[in-house]
């Protein structure tokens, strides 16, 4: 199982990160639809769970982007910790996307959300039958009598 760490060269030397945005010019722009940086943004999201990074995977699966301007997209995360922690792959995330799209415009912006139980896309069952059971509490005494089991 791999694990996640910063790299203390890429917080000193902030400038290698940033050498795609300094020449975007000389780089492609081609025409690209908000469904094409969905398929790349879970494309990378699956990248994430195969390297074992499921934090960041969860992160990119719970909530879909929202566009911001033309380019720009936000990502949204529940709190403070999680931003630090896909700070350290933003990145690498934004030029996933951008050679994805052909289109090296393209820029992620991570925040934390102001309502977080707003637009969740649910993963897990547990997940689903919470958010059900929330609508109508009765869910509960029906799992008990019947004694479901809901994947966890």
């Amino acid at each position: 199982m791999r694990s996640s760490s910063i790299s203390i060269k890429k917080l000193l030397n902030p400038e290698e990160n940033t050498a795609v945005a300094a020449n975007r010019d000389d780089l492609p722009y081609e025409r690209y639809t908000f469904d094409d940086i969905k398929m790349a943004w879970h494309s990378f999201a699956y990248e994430m769970k195969e390297q074992g990074k499921e934090s960041i995977y969860s992160a990119l699966k719970r909530r879909d982007p929202k566009m911001q301007k033309e380019h720009q997209f936000l990502f949204e995360v529940d709190h403070k910790v999680m931003v630090d922690i896909i700070q350290q792959v933003l990145p690498d995330f934004n030029n996933f996307v951008r050679k994805r799209v052909k289109n090296y415009h393209v820029e992620i912006q991570v925040d934390v959300t102001d309502n977080p139980d707003e637009e969740i896309i649910h993963l897990t069952g547990k997940d689903k039958f919470q958010r059900m059971a929330r609508k109508n509490p009765s869910l509960h005494t029906f799992k008990s009598i019947f004694n479901l089991d809901i994947e966890y």
